[in-house]
């Protein structure tokens, strides 16, 4: 099943990659064969496993990758919890009270993503942010 996920996933970065440069991407130095393009990052992570001390500790949503420098002005959080969903929806890079509210009740298996980023190039542009989704140990 985590080997379908995986294709799955690389199938869509493939897919949704924006930015294709030759840059090292933050999806390189994890080891994910993805070619460049903007990567939502929170915790300084990209997905992946996230600690209650590091969900604690952040509250900004940020951009990694091709893209680095760019200020995300848009995004839906999705709260994954005991079988329930919750989808806020943030205006800035800051993550707000409720969500941070939803985000430090999560228990360890439970998860949360980012979708429909979208973020404004230092040069003025728009691109949209690829995210992954966290799940918490």
């Amino acid at each position: 099943m985590k080997s379908v996920m995986v294709v799955f996933f690389l199938a869509a970065v493939m897919q949704f990659a924006e930015a294709k440069g030759a840059c090292v991407t933050l999806a390189e130095q994890n080891n994910l064969s993805i070619p460049g393009g903007a990567y939502a990052t929170f915790a300084d992570k990209f997905g992946g496993e996230i600690n209650r001390t590091e969900l604690m500790q952040n509250s900004k949503v940020g951009v990694a990758g091709c893209a680095e420098g760019s200020l995300i002005f848009t995004f839906n959080l999705i709260v994954h919890s005991g079988g329930n969903s919750e989808v806020f929806g943030g205006k800035s890079h800051q993550l707000t009270e409720d969500m941070l509210k939803s985000l430090r009740a999560l228990n360890k298996g439970d998860s949360f993503e980012f979708m429909k980023v979208k973020a404004q190039l230092p040069t003025g542009g728009k691109v949209d942010v690829l995210g992954r989704i966290f799940t918490i140990v």
